[in-house]
């Protein structure tokens, strides 16, 4: 993956990539969402994470480009992976502290992708 591949895929394909790197499976849009009194017009990702498919257990794909909490999250699977923590502070250089949460998740994408 390249920084310009990146900047050419959708926000969607961007919360793809990240969340197919955390092990989230069967990844597609969901557009309403019933409730008691009808549907809930409001469109998001679902998926599969960790685990087999069961066809019913689809839970809402964290919003890795917009939640800083999520990326907070991902970065701690970094912790102790054999350098790979250094390598995504390299990738995210001169943001590192200030980073926004799709800041984060580029660096996340670039240092996962360059390991492979």
């Amino acid at each position: 993956m390249t920084r310009s591949k990146w900047a050419k895929m959708t926000p969607d394909q961007q919360r793809t990539k990240v969340a197919e790197l955390c092990g989230w499976t069967n990844i597609r849009v969901k557009n309403d969402f019933p409730y008691e009194g009808g549907h809930l017009e409001r469109r998001t990702l679902i998926g599969n994470r960790n685990g087999p498919y069961d066809g019913t257990r689809f839970l809402e794909v964290p919003d890795y480009l917009n939640d800083l909490n999520a990326m907070y999250d991902v970065e701690e699977t970094l912790q102790g992976s054999d350098g790979l923590f250094d390598l995504f502070a390299k990738e995210l250089g001169e943001y590192s502290i200030h980073a926004t949460a799709a800041q984060r998740a580029e660096a996340f994408v670039m240092t996962m992708e360059g390991k492979q």
